[in-house]
């Protein structure tokens, strides 16, 4: 975390997260920002690595045959085709 974090907590301030990408979508931002206990709005760091990972949140729907945009048998795509 930067300068600007440790100022947002010196301040008592609360970060307004709109990120997009890799070390903002991630989880990276809110678990620095939790580190120094900077209060910030979205989600806490495991919710948004979860929510991340993409194929890991999906699993369980698979697991009871569900479907879902990632399919462990390609594209969702394949899933559909006659």
């Amino acid at each position: 975390m930067g300068l600007w974090a440790q100022a947002a907590r010196d301040a008592g301030a609360v970060v307004f997260l709109a990120v997009h990408g890799a070390g903002g979508e991630d989880g990276g931002l809110q678990a620095g920002l939790a580190e120094l206990g900077v209060p910030h709005t979205g989600p806490p760091a495991a919710a948004a690595a979860l929510a991340w990972d993409k194929a890991r949140p999906q699993a369980p729907c698979h697991a009871l045959g569900g479907m879902s945009s990632v399919s462990p048998l390609g594209s969702p795509a394949a899933r559909w085709a006659l």
